[in-house]
């Protein structure tokens, strides 16, 4: 997906966004029928989320200048997302997505928040994380996910970028999103994770 410069750093919002690249229709890089998904246990009545209504959250734009990031600002442009594409099912279930880059260059990182998320999730990593390759981690975070996916993708001929992200459900149905093109592990991103899932938990 080509999004247009907001700034000169909305440029790191098409690699930070490799997991939303539509599914092939035509069958081809179908997932394989014997991939299941965890399904999410717990009732959305027994834990309350809260995401945020604006990008402009102090707490994880501190949390990511601290990964990295110094002098990173709000860099959310309007999205505009394809069908298909895991942005348009984090924004479909009422989620809201959010980048943040450094000005005047192209790092930075995107993330999403999307509550009661559970099915949507499940259905996501089915349909575009899977096929793309991601596999299921176990994050080291204060606080256990239900599942988390990650994929980790070098710059290529096919992609000037290099690609990190990971996808965290927690109980209670809490998708939580973190891509950036600066990182490798799995982990790398948890102090991230950790300021969102305070938020929403708040």
């Amino acid at each position: 997906m080509k999004i247009a410069r907001l700034f000169t750093v909305s440029a790191l919002l098409i690699p930070l966004l490799v997991g939303c690249t539509p599914v092939d229709s035509s069958g081809e890089g179908s997932p394989d029928p014997d991939v299941t998904v965890p399904e999410e246990t717990a009732s959305p009545s027994e834990i309350s989320w809260t995401i945020p209504d604006s990008c402009a959250v102090e707490s994880v734009i501190s949390a990511i200048r601290a990964a990295g990031f110094p002098g990173a600002v709000d860099v959310t442009p309007p999205w505009t997302p394809a069908a298909g594409t895991d942005l348009a099912a984090a924004l479909d279930a009422g989620g809201i997505a959010c980048g943040y880059g450094i000005p005047e260059t192209d790092s930075g990182v995107t993330v999403y928040w999307v509550a009661n998320s559970a099915d949507v999730f499940a259905s996501t990593a089915s349909a575009v994380w899977v096929p793309e390759g991601a596999n299921a981690v176990d994050l080291d975070l204060n606080r256990d996910e239900t599942i988390a996916y990650f994929q980790q993708t070098d710059a290529s001929a096919d992609s000037e970028y290099p690609h990190w992200e990971v996808n965290v459900l927690f109980e209670g149905g809490l998708w939580l999103h973190v891509a950036t093109s600066s990182w490798n592990d799995p982990d790398d991103g948890n102090s991230i994770i950790e300021e969102m899932l305070q938020l929403a938990s708040d």
